[in-house]
Formats: C-alpha cells, sequence, structure tokens
C-alpha cells in the first residue's frame, strides 16, 4: 500500500511545494521604465528568491517624487532546473511620478516570515514627455494620456475597487488526474515491463491514499522502490498545452507469464487539495478539498517467444554463465564441487538447473541452489547459484563438456547461449587390497567396506561377499514393491493431499501459495521424475511425455499460474477465496493425475 504525503506546485498558483530545497533569501529590487513620462506608470517589484511560499511576505518603503496608484500585488512560483527545486515570491505595485527630475524609492524593507531583509533603494529619471518608442507600442499611458478627469475618478475609485473584489467572480478549478504508463508496449513472453503511475495536478496536493491498486493478473510483479532522495519529488511538465506538477507514486516491474492481451486495471486514489480562492483586496487564499480520482487501464498486447532450441527452458533476459570445479585434482572417492552461477537481468527464479552431461566413472550428485534478486535503478537483475557434487569412481583425468543455458534475448529478439567451457577434473590413487594369491587390485572405497582385508580371519573372508550383497538385494526388493502397479501413485498422492491439508491450515494466504506450489512440485518429481527447478510453465511438455492428456496437464499449468498471482498479489487485494479455491482445485486434479 502506498501512503505517503506528497506536494505539488503550479506556476499560476501560490502554494507550497515539498522538496524545495532550503535557500539563502535574496530580494531583488526593479523599477521602471526610466526615464519615465510625468503622466506614466512606473512599476516596483519587489523580489524574494528561496522565500518559503507558506510564510508571511510583506514589505515598506519610503517615496520620493512618486505616488502610490495600487498595489501590491503578489506571486509565487516554484521553478525544478536539472532536479533543483527553488521557489520566489513578488510583490508588486503600481506608481506614478509627480514632477519632472529625478525619483526614487528608498528604506526598502522586506518581511518573509519572523525575518527582515533590507533590500535598499532603486531610482528613474522622470521626463516631461512619455518617450515615443513607447508610445507607438501604445505603452505607458497613466493619469492624463487623453482621458478626462471623470474618466479618471471613475476608473482609480478606490471604493469600486473594493466592491468590486467583493463581487463573485467565477472560478476555474485546477486540473488534478492520474495517468499511468508502462513500457515496452508490446513485450515478449517474459521480458520486464515498467508500469509507472503519474499524479499530475495544477494545485498542492497534500495527501494521498489509494482506494484501489491494479492486480497484475498474467504477470509476476517486483516493486520498484523509490530513492530517498526522489520521494515525491516533482517535475514540471507540459501536457496538452497546460503546465502541470508531476510526481510518481509507483513503479512495478512485471513480467509477462505467457503470450495474449492482458488489462491493466485502472488505478483509483483519495486524495487531499488546496485549492486557490479569491478574497477580499484581491488576496489569495487557499480552500481544502477531498477528491477522488481514478486513473487509466492500460491494453498489453504480449508477443509469443519465436521456436526456441533444445533445451530451452524459460529464461529470458541477457545472462551469462559462470563456473568453477574445485579442487581440480583429488583421490579417487574424494568429492569435488562444480559451482554454476547464472546471473543477468531478469526474472531468474524458475530457471531450473543446468543438465550436467553423463560420464562413465563420474558420479554427479544433484544440486544445492541459491537465488538472489536486486534492484538496479528501474531494472530487475539476479543470480541463480548451484553446487553439484561430484565423485570419481576410478584414477583418470576427466573433461566436463561445456555446459550451455539457452536463453531468449528480448532486447535483440533472438535466442542466445550462455556457457561454460569445459572444466578438468584429475582422480589420482584409490584404495589398494593384496588378495590370498598375492595379487593387488585397486578399488572403489564403497567396495572396500564391504570386502575382506587381506590380514583378516578366513571365516570372515567367507562372509564378506554375503555382507556386501545382502544390502543390495534388500534395496533391489525394496524398489520392485515400490513399482507395484498404484502403490507409488497412492504413496505420493498421501504425501501431497496431506501438504495441502497443511497449507489449509496457513494464516497467511501467500504463504499457502508457496506450500501448495512446493507440494506439487514435489509430487511431480516423485511422480513422474520431473525436476523440482522445471519452470511451471514446461510442465505441460513435461507431463504430456508421460503420456498425461494436454486438458489435465494444461489445468495444472494453469493452476501453477493462480498459485504465482496469490504469492506476489498486491497487499490490497482480498486473497483469501482465491486460497480456498486453488486448494479445493489441486484436490481434485490430484486424483486425476
Amino acid at each position: 500500500m502506498i501512503k505517503r504525503t506528497i506536494s505539488v506546485v503550479a506556476c499560476a498558483f501560490a502554494f507550497s511545494a515539498i522538496g524545495v530545497a532550503a535557500q539563502e533569501l535574496q530580494p531583488r529590487i526593479r523599477l521602471g521604465p526610466s526615464p519615465a513620462g510625468v503622466d506614466e506608470t512606473v512599476v516596483l517589484e519587489v523580489e524574494v528568491q528561496g522565500a518559503p511560499t507558506q510564510d508571511y511576505f510583506d514589505a515598506s518603503f519610503r517615496l520620493e517624487n512618486l505616488r502610490q496608484l495600487s498595489g501590491p500585488s503578489s506571486t509565487a512560483s516554484v521553478q525544478i532546473i536539472n532536479g533543483r527545486t527553488s521557489s520566489s515570491r513578488t510583490l508588486t505595485w503600481r506608481l506614478t511620478p509627480e514632477a519632472v527630475g529625478p525619483a526614487r524609492v528608498y528604506g526598502i524593507e522586506v518581511q518573509v516570515g519572523d525575518r527582515t531583509l533590507e533590500a535598499g533603494e532603486a531610482g528613474i529619471e522622470v521626463q516631461q514627455e512619455i518617450p515615443p518608442e513607447r508610445l507607438r507600442r501604445g505603452q505607458g499611458r497613466g493619469r492624463g494620456s487623453g482621458r478626462s478627469l471623470a474618466e479618471q475618478l471613475l476608473q482609480d475609485d478606490p471604493f469600486d475597487r473594493f466592491f468590486r473584489s467583493r463581487r463573485p467572480t467565477q472560478r476555474s478549478e485546477p486540473r488534478i488526474f492520474l495517468h499511468a504508463e508502462v513500457t515496452p508496449a508490446r513485450p515478449w513472453v517474459g521480458q520486464q515491463m515498467l508500469y509507472t503511475l503519474y499524479l499530475y495536478t495544477q494545485a498542492d496536493v497534500v495527501s494521498v491514499d489509494p482506494d484501489e491498486l491494479p492486480d497484475f493478473q498474467g504477470f509476476w510483479v517486483r516493486e520498484i522502490p523509490e530513492p530517498e532522495d526522489q520521494r515525491a519529488q516533482v517535475e514540471m511538465i507540459e501536457h496538452e498545452g497546460e503546465r502541470f506538477g508531476r510526481v510518481r507514486l509507483l513503479r512495478r516491474a512485471l513480467f509477462p507469464r505467457r503470450a495474449g492481451r492482458f488489462e491493466i486495471e485502472p488505478t483509483r486514489i483519495a486524495l487531499r487539495a488546496r485549492l486557490p480562492d479569491e478574497g477580499p483586496f484581491g488576496m489569495l487564499r487557499a480552500r481544502s478539498a477531498d477528491l477522488e480520482r481514478t486513473g487509466n487501464a492500460i491494453t498489453v498486447d504480449v508477443k509469443p517467444l519465436p521456436d526456441a532450441p533444445a533445451g530451452f527452458q524459460g529464461a529470458v533476459g541477457v545472462l551469462q554463465l559462470e563456473g568453477s570445479l574445485e579442487p581440480a585434482e583429488l583421490e579417487v572417492g574424494d568429492a569435488a564441487t562444480l559451482t554454476l552461477t547464472l546471473r543477468g537481468s531478469g526474472h531468474l527464479q524458475g530457471v531450473p538447473e543446468p543438465r550436467i552431461p553423463e560420464q562413465d566413472g563420474i558420479k554427479v550428485f544433484p544440486p544445492q541452489q541459491q537465488a538472489r534478486e536486486r534492484i538496479r535503478g528501474t531494472r530487475v537483475t539476479g543470480s541463480r547459484t548451484w553446487q553439484y557434487v561430484l565423485v570419481p569412481e576410478k584414477p583418470g583425468l576427466w573433461q566436463v563438456p561445456p555446459i550451455e543455458v539457452p536463453y531468449f534475448d528480448p532486447n535483440r529478439g533472438t535466442f542466445d547461449t550462455a556457457t561454460v567451457e569445459g572444466l578438468s577434473l584429475t582422480a589420482r590413487g584409490g584404495t589398494e587390497l593384496t588378495q590370498q594369491d598375492g595379487n593387488t587390485v585397486r578399488l572403489h572405497p564403497i567396495r572396500t567396506a564391504a570386502l575382506p582385508a587381506a590380514e583378516r580371519s578366513h571365516g570372515l573372508a567367507r562372509l564378506a561377499p554375503w555382507l556386501f550383497v545382502m544390502p543390495w538385494l534388500f534395496a533391489v526388493g525394496w524398489v520392485v514393491l515400490q513399482r507395484r502397479p498404484g502403490s507409488g501413485k497412492r504413496i505420493d498422492r498421501k504425501a501431497l493431499a496431506a501438504e495441502l491439508d497443511a497449507a489449509d491450515e496457513h494464516d497467511d494466504p501467500r504463504r499457502a501459495a508457496a506450500a501448495i506450489e512446493d507440494a506439487w512440485r514435489a509430487y511431480l518429481t516423485s511422480r513422474f521424475g520431473i525436476a523440482a527447478g522445471v519452470a511451471s510453465t514446461q510442465w505441460q511438455k513435461e507431463l504430456e511425455r508421460h503420456g498425461i492428456s494436454e486438458a489435465r496437464a494444461g489445468e495444472l499449468v494453469t493452476l501453477a499460474d493462480d498459485l504465482h498471482y496469490l504469492r506476489y498479489a498486491p497487499k490490497l487485494s482480498s486473497t483469501e477465496d482465491l486460497r480456498r479455491e486453488l486448494i479445493d482445485r489441486s484436490r481434485k486434479l490430484m486424483r486425476t493425475l
């Protein structure tokens, strides 16, 4: 959930802005034009850079050879240049000269909050006539300039201005709206998309509280956290010919799970804004308003991947594979560790372990695996590490063939392969045994434990073969019993049913979804020999190879997609009903597989 206070600004109103850096207050005085005619209007501006827009702001001064006609009027503005925010406030008066000669404004003091700033003075020259260039442009007409005394009195009547300011005027509300964007617009299956939600406003927004967020069904979802120095940062944007303050509310990394057309629902928020209002004497004041805004829905067309090469297991991104084998030299029967690390951009959680080519004389055990994920800017990067144990069964020099992980590069739209070149392993020696006839043989350590040593008694020597054979007989018998029709299947189902019952007791629906998915992976491994690391998108192909119908296999893949959605559903989403539905579907599907 997003619960964040932001303040957004627009040039047309006086407002406060979050993120305006503390600045040294710098008053500037402008008085002009100069020279000015006796009947011309002169403008005095007092501007303070860095003045907070919510603080008290006023100025006092003295006049020499000038008389005040009107003012002050007040304006405020905020600018964002190269990511830095600055504010300024300005007071403006209209003055008129009284006689030919020098004129000045002096003793200027500016009050900003509880601070008083000395601003010095400013002066102009006054002449009898208005400069011809300003007359040609129609400027500079002041107290006289072709108007009768009655016209001047009617126009400059202060009572008329006072009552006119009290009359109701039509006020246009500033625009505030939400806008969501995704890039790229037409992604490949598994390619990262960036979803961004913006708030555009022409008023001061005090708080934002989301009522509804998209469910992002059909996508893996990762949150892109906002950097501390960019939270609620305001940028000025021109949209449809108007100026807006724009704030980024949230970003999500989305990974499409399958091809097709998907709709990302609109976001709805409640917000409180301070809207500008005009009071007596032309003063600007603010009124608070509680508003609701709904953003735009987005339709995404996800492109299917091209025909994949052999061995492709669903990895999408820009990847590289690294490998090491330690130790490179060892005794027969000792263990070496083969470490493979797949890293790069993209969602790597579902990528299965690489297959190690089999070689006669080396025993390869299933790997231990570890996954990490990071956010770099707006890109999701990750790594998967697998550690295999390799045990040589006889001496010699072994060359582990190149290990390959095919992946799809969405930037180029083609398949590529991450490869680790061949690694070498040298196995030396072994266990020596001197038989009764005097010959020496080299044995694997497992056999050594069961066979007699030369110095053992003759009776033990005759029992030794049975000591070696009996455990294997028991093992073969157990395998035969397990392979009786329906026996293993019942045991697998019983274990799956127990896991489903346990998941039904979870308080957290998301943890329940993870437990259900793990239970299905264990069932598929035990029942069909499908490796636990195989991506759920590949289950259908694997099950069909074992004689499961396309409809049943597709139903399990759909179930896995829904489980993944439940695991990463937004916190605002109601997931309890979905959890119960997925458990019921699992129980029904279990009876048919």
